[in-house]
């Protein structure tokens, strides 16, 4: 059973049964594509900088950014922050063993930056000085001038 609408880039399910199976699904396929992929989620440690071209409207995009570990709390911050760092960190090894790498990532569309998970078919990994001409570039494509 699969999705029962897609409205607008957002899927809707009768029930929570058909939204597991759905997740499931994706995340059978998302692991099996590593089989033939050029890199693996061992190729981007936290802190590793990529690049992807994404889809935008009727264009694409260069997207930039860098794999993030989860934050740490700080001794201040009690039981339920700890708590809630060490479901972080237990998502993040889940997510990559289906190939996704969690981070922030930047374009013109979102300069600020964005959090989310990307797989790793999707991106090649880029050095720091790459990441850097790109933020002073305005995350346009490294080919255009200021």
């Amino acid at each position: 059973m699969g999705p029962s609408r897609v409205v607008w880039g957002m899927t809707s399910f009768d029930t929570a049964e058909s939204l597991l199976e759905y997740v499931q699904n994706i995340r059978a396929r998302a692991q099996e594509s590593l089989k033939d992929s050029r890199y693996q989620p061992t190729d981007f440690p936290h802190g590793t900088y990529f690049f992807n071209w994404a889809a935008y409207e009727s264009r694409g995009i260069l997207v930039f950014g860098y794999v993030k570990e989860p934050d740490p709390p700080s001794d201040s911050e009690g039981e339920e922050a700890r708590e809630d760092y060490e479901a972080e960190v237990e998502y993040d090894r889940d997510n990559r063993s289906a190939g996704y790498v969690f981070g922030r990532a930047f374009s013109v569309v979102m300069p600020e930056g964005e959090l989310g998970s990307v797989h790793v078919t999707r991106i090649v990994p880029i050095s720091q000085e790459v990441f850097e001409l790109a933020r002073a570039n305005g995350w346009r494509n490294l080919a255009q001038t200021n």
